[in-house]
């Protein structure tokens, strides 16, 4: 529904040698996306609470791996 409909992911900035990407679910009209993700007890009828946490912990598992071999794909493709 609505709390789904407000996801966001804006464009990564770059800072020194960091990359940072801001992500999150919630607007003015969705105010209570923080109850509905942090609330463990609540009942969900569709989703569940961590609905953003969760699978960026999933995500980061593994992660510095595919980004070593992403970036052993763009030397070789330079490389040529």
């Amino acid at each position: 529904g609505a709390l789904r409909a407000s996801g966001q992911v804006h464009a990564p900035t770059l800072t020194d040698s960091r990359v940072t990407v801001t992500l999150g679910f919630g607007n003015s009209s969705v105010g209570y996306a923080v109850y509905a993700h942090e609330n463990l007890l609540a009942r969900h009828s569709v989703g569940e609470a961590k609905f953003l946490e969760r699978p960026l912990l999933e995500a980061a598992q593994g992660m510095a791996a595919r980004l070593a071999a992403d970036i052993r794909k763009e030397i070789a493709r330079v490389a040529r």
